[in-house]
């Protein structure tokens, strides 16, 4: 995984976020090209819900 979703990956792991589905919903609703496998990729790596 490469671009800002891994950052956010990487900021959640050093506690800098609590939570990274806000931010991916943000984005999306921005028109930032998010599929919803890389979203429940991103998530799983988070260990956040997909629900």
């Amino acid at each position: 995984m490469i671009g800002t979703a891994a950052v956010l990956v990487l900021a959640k792991e050093r506690r800098l976020l609590s939570t990274c589905k806000p931010l991916l919903v943000a984005m999306r609703e921005q028109g930032y090209f998010l599929s919803d496998s890389l979203i429940a990729c991103v998530l799983e790596q988070c260990g956040e819900s997909t629900g």
